[in-house]
């Protein structure tokens, strides 16, 4: 069982705001060092965490929209947490960094005990207003809801809103390609002008696209070393 590293506290929910108030605490410390992990700041990621592993069964947020692999996936979760937590706004912290006297009565583990947690006054802590995309992110959660989560800053993209709507939406990719029935893609690149995109296998194959139909220009089998291969690339395109 994983050990927890943050708590989390419910302070309140407003489906007509779409937002959930949190209290996020530091319950997992190293008090020989006096070393704990930051609180996060704004990062979207962190907050679809607790929403998911707070609704996984039963509820819109869970496996039914957000499948175990792809919540555990770094990548996944950097690039696509914006779709489901809006925005992320601090507004108190406390306890950071934890005073000398805190430091004298902390202990390295605390676990959630009736919606609470041992040495509370001592412990690092942070309020969070976190607004969702839909009420339904939020639905499931009540004002006191409590758990302990070993969920840990996961650093989402945080685009400016002017740019947002320059970003390609990569839940609705434009084309899917699948240039090597009997191999894995090892290296792509763009052209310069961005019209074409050539595709290099693991077993020596190249493939080039016209990228305004995503139509095949050219395949041939090649056998270079990696630099001399992306310098042919770029120079054939």
């Amino acid at each position: 069982m994983a050990t927890d590293i943050f708590g989390a506290r419910v302070l309140g929910v407003d489906l007509d705001r779409r937002e959930v108030r949190f209290r996020v605490f530091v319950v997992y410390y190293e008090t020989a060092d006096r070393g704990y992990m930051t609180l996060p700041d704004r990062d979207r990621g962190f907050f679809l965490g607790l929403l998911w592993e707070s609704g996984r069964w039963d509820h819109p947020i869970g496996e039914a929209t957000i499948g175990l692999d792809q919540i555990l996936d770094e990548g996944w979760c950097a690039t696509n947490a914006r779709w489901f937590v809006e925005d992320v706004e601090c507004t108190a912290r406390r306890n950071d960094p934890p005073s000398a006297e805190s430091w004298e009565v902390l202990h390295d583990f605390y676990y959630e005990r009736d919606g609470g947690w041992r040495d509370e006054d001592h412990l690092v802590q942070a309020d969070y207003t976190v607004r969702a995309t839909h009420e339904r992110w939020i639905e499931h959660l009540n004002e006191g809801d409590a758990w302990g989560s070993a969920w840990y800053p996961r650093w989402a993209d945080d685009p400016r809103p002017e740019d947002l709507p320059h970003i390609p939406d990569l839940r609705h990719p434009a084309t899917v390609l699948e240039p090597f029935p009997h191999g894995e893609t090892e290296e792509l690149a763009f052209s310069d002008d961005g019209r074409h995109l050539a595709v290099h296998s693991d077993n020596g194959e190249l493939v080039v696209y016209e990228t305004a139909t995503w139509s095949e220009h050219g395949r041939e089998r090649v056998a270079l070393p990696l630099e001399a291969l992306r310098r042919r690339i770029r120079t054939r395109i």
